[in-house]
């Protein structure tokens, strides 16, 4: 089972101070997705040239599915099947873990989700095996975990269950409507990423790897198609997002 809740798509800007076109500047943007696998590796997938990149870090992999964000230009994941107790962050620069440490006045877990609220707070939701579900939130200027409470976002949130079925929920309207779904039974479960190319053209990718397969639903058409063909890793419960990088050549 997979699911995915749509939020603005997050960009950085890299390179030069400026970036006008009057100055001779020109600002390119790269897509990426940041995936990684039950073996504790981690991949970018170019989706501008689609290039495939092996990275040289130890992430949390395992059960990090709904467990990763994207704030400025760092990726922070929390908790994990091996790691359930610690957090990291990922430079999208440098394309390194520049920081690591122990989840501190909270108790830790696998299969959290975390969503940031824009500011300065990570917002974190475990409810594995829980009778009741824990909110907790991690401030990014104090580096610091405490208990909280959070309010339902907006945007839609997209569903593939086990059994076969792929449906859509408006948070605001409350409207439920069923989408084509994968020929796949899930036993596990597997991250999805949303990307928006333009207002006319938005996909949601599902990361399945070797064993579901790696797909991408176009939300216009109603349509998924095979992706990233080359690529067997496990993926079965590990996290994946998406990020854009702008450059500028001169």
């Amino acid at each position: 089972m997979s699911s995915l809740s749509l939020s603005q798509s997050q960009s950085l800007f890299v390179g030069g101070s400026g970036g006008g076109s009057g100055n001779g500047h020109h600002q390119h943007s790269m897509s990426f997705i940041f995936s990684v696998d039950c073996d504790n590796e981690a991949m970018l997938y170019n989706l501008t040239n689609t290039e495939v990149e092996l990275l040289d870090i130890r992430s949390h992999g395992a059960c990090t599915f709904n467990s990763m964000v994207v704030v400025g230009d760092s990726i922070y994941t929390f908790g994990g099947d091996d790691f359930s107790s610690r957090y990291q962050r990922f430079s999208i620069k440098s394309k390194s873990i520049d920081m690591e440490g122990d989840i501190v006045g909270i108790e830790g877990g696998k299969d959290i989700s975390v969503c940031f609220d824009g500011y300065e707070n990570i917002y974190l939701l475990n409810g594995y095996k829980r009778s009741t579900l824990v909110i907790s939130r991690f401030n990014l200027h104090t580096m610091q975990f405490i208990s909280a409470h959070c309010h339902d976002g907006n945007g839609k949130i997209y569903i593939h269950s086990d059994d076969r079925r792929f449906f859509s929920i408006n948070i605001d309207t409350k409207e439920i409507k069923q989408l084509k779904h994968l020929d796949l039974h899930f036993k596990n479960f597997c991250s999805m990423v949303y990307h928006q190319v333009d207002p006319s053209h938005s996909f949601i990718y599902l990361l399945g790897g070797k064993h579901y397969g790696n797909h991408r639903y176009s939300i216009e058409s109603d349509k998924w198609q095979s992706v990233f063909k080359d690529s067997h890793s496990d993926r079965r419960t590990c996290g994946s997002l998406f990020y854009s990088l702008n450059t500028t050549t001169f």
